[in-house]
């Protein structure tokens, strides 16, 4: 009796596991404007759209500044030109490196 509730309880712990990766792997992104960007925790994502207005770069990232406010820093994108085109792309929030908005999908909407 004792070795089937162990194993019942190592089943069911795994179950719990599995559908807790599974809600933070598929949990959607969250739009996200510079007024709420304050509540915002470390590492959630969020959908961005928006004209970027000025673009830079500084070490191996490009800086885009967006017509809302945003500015969100993409490392894989050295050699193409967004300035004066509308984006939407998937960021987020990295608290480490002060309250940058890091790129993980960037795509134009022209």
């Amino acid at each position: 009796m004792p070795s089937s509730l162990k194993s019942l309880s190592f089943i069911l712990a795994l179950l719990g596991i599995f559908n807790l990766l599974i809600l933070v792997n598929f949990m959607p992104s969250l739009e996200i404007n510079s007024s709420n960007l304050k509540k915002a925790v470390n590492g959630q994502p969020f959908l961005i759209q928006g004209k970027v207005i000025k673009q830079s770069f500084f070490y191996e990232s490009m800086i885009l500044k967006l017509d809302n406010g945003l500015v969100i820093s993409c490392s894989s994108c050295k050699n193409l030109d967004f300035k004066n085109k509308n984006i939407s792309s998937k960021v987020y929030l990295d608290l480490f490196s002060g309250q940058d908005l890091k790129v993980l999908e960037i795509k134009t909407l022209d």
